[in-house]
């Protein structure tokens, strides 16, 4: 009887360490296959991009304040589907953009022009960008940029003036230096 009890324990136990196996098994074939879908996905979202700029960074270099930069962007319809172009969204006020072509069948080409007016600068590096919002979204959106270091005509040396006692009877004397560049 105890001899019976032990194989019937033991062949129950072999039961459960085969179904601890499968288990880790499953995982394993999971996890593959959990890998090869994304690789999948992967290679998927790179044939079929959507809209693709030549360059969507235009560096203007240095510049006067108060001149608007005009960046014409070209751009491709990469994907095997129609795109519609519903809104060119800018950072800010001073950041306009225009498209010429709002409908892209597969493979169609487009020119975006995007105008910055430096007016409110205060001098050092501006980037100021766009991204379009389309049907059927693309994800990430597609972004256009424009850089600029802008330039004072004029320098201050020193930047600020510091004035100690002022008083009537004493007259006060400060140098400031104005500089302009070629």
């Amino acid at each position: 009887m105890v001899y019976y009890i032990i194989v019937v324990y033991s062949i129950r136990i072999e039961r459960l360490m085969k179904l601890i196996e499968l288990a880790k098994m499953k995982q394993i074939i999971m996890c593959f296959i959990a890998f090869f879908l994304m690789l999948a996905y992967q290679i998927f979202a790179d044939t079929n991009r959507g809209i693709v700029f030549d360059n969507p960074v235009y560096d203007c270099g240095r510049v006067p304040i108060g001149t608007t930069i005009r960046g014409i962007f070209h751009y491709t319809n990469k994907s095997n589907h129609k795109i519609l172009i519903k809104k060119i969204k800018t950072g800010c006020g001073c950041t306009v953009a225009k498209c010429t072509k709002k409908e892209l069948n597969p493979g169609d080409f487009g020119e975006v022009e995007l105008k910055v007016k430096t007016g409110k600068s205060r001098g050092g590096v501006l980037t100021q960008g766009a991204y379009f919002i389309t049907e059927p979204p693309l994800l990430p959106r597609p972004k256009i940029t424009v850089k600029v270091i802008t330039v004072l005509d004029i320098y201050f040396s020193p930047k600020k003036i510091f004035i100690q006692k002022l008083s009537r009877d004493k007259p006060v004397k400060e140098t400031v230096t104005l500089l302009s560049e070629k």
